[in-house]
C-alpha cells in the first residue's frame, strides 16, 4: 500500500539538519504562543510560515500574486537559522522597539532589514521574539501594511516622473557656454615684433614647385630656393 504524499509542512522540517532543530523548535514555539487569531501556519517559500489567509485578505501579498500576506517565517541554512520578521514595517516603533528590547537582553542582535541571524539557543531572547509577534494583530498587519504600499509609489510612476526629473537635473548642472576666443601670441618683454615677410612671386613659385635656379644655395638663415644676393 503506497505511503501518505508528505506535506509541504513535512517536507521543510525534513530539510532542517539534526544540529539546527532545537533553534527552530524554540522559535516556533514562541512565534506560536504570541500568535493572535486569525492566522494560518504553513509553508511559504520553502520556509515555515505563518501569515494571513487569503480568505481573510484576498489581495494578499502583492509581489507574488496569490500568495498570502506574510506575518513571519523560520528557516535553517548550514550557517545559520533565520527568523524573518515581514510585519516590522508595517508597524510605526515596532522595529525600534524591537531592537531595543533585543539588546536589553545583552544578547548579540545580527539582523537585517527584516532577518535576524541566529547560531545558538542561548543567544536568542524568546521572551523577546514573543511579545512582538504578539503585538501584531491581524488588523494591525493588514493596516500597516496597506498604509505602506499607498506611500511607495509605484514603478510606473516612478519612470513616467524620471525624465521630467532628468531635464530638471541637466537644466540645473548645465554649465553657461561660452565661445572661445582665438590665443594671442605673448611676445618676450624687450623683443621686437616680428615683421611679415614679403616674398618675391619668382621666390614663392620656386618654393610651390620645389625647383631652383643654376646657382642658388640656401645658406644659414636665409630662406630655401631664394637667389643668392650678388
Amino acid at each position: 500500500m503506497a505511503s501518505a504524499p508528505e506535506s509541504p509542512t513535512q517536507a521543510a522540517w525534513a530539510r532542517i539538519s539534526p544540529d539546527r532543530k532545537p533553534i527552530v523548535e524554540a522559535l516556533c514555539g514562541a512565534i506560536r504562543r504570541g500568535l493572535g487569531r486569525g492566522y494560518d501556519e504553513g509553508v511559504l517559500w520553502g520556509q515555515l510560515a505563518w501569515y494571513v489567509p487569503l480568505t481573510r485578505y484576498p489581495a494578499g501579498y502583492h509581489a507574488q500574486p496569490g500568495t498570502p500576506l506574510p506575518l513571519c517565517s523560520v528557516a535553517a541554512t548550514k550557517g545559520h537559522v533565520s527568523l524573518h520578521l515581514m510585519g516590522l514595517g508595517c508597524q510605526p516603533g515596532l522595529r525600534e522597539w524591537f531592537e531595543q528590547a533585543w539588546k536589553a537582553t545583552g544578547c548579540r542582535l545580527d539582523m537585517g532589514q527584516g532577518c535576524v541571524r541566529v547560531r545558538k539557543l542561548a543567544e536568542i531572547p524568546l521572551g523577546v521574539v514573543e511579545e512582538v509577534i504578539r503585538r501584531q494583530s491581524v488588523k494591525k498587519l493588514i493596516a500597516g501594511y496597506e498604509a505602506a504600499r499607498a506611500a511607495t509609489p509605484t514603478r510606473a510612476s516612478s519612470r513616467s516622473q524620471r525624465p521630467a526629473r532628468k531635464q530638471a537635473a541637466n537644466l540645473a548642472t548645465a554649465p553657461t557656454r561660452r565661445r572661445a576666443s582665438p590665443p594671442t601670441r605673448q611676445s618676450h618683454p624687450g623683443q621686437p615684433k616680428a615683421q611679415p615677410t614679403t616674398r618675391t612671386r619668382a621666390q614663392t613659385k620656386s618654393t610651390v614647385t620645389g625647383k631652383r635656379k643654376t646657382g642658388d644655395q640656401p645658406g644659414p638663415g636665409s630662406v630655401p630656393f631664394s637667389k643668392k644676393p650678388e
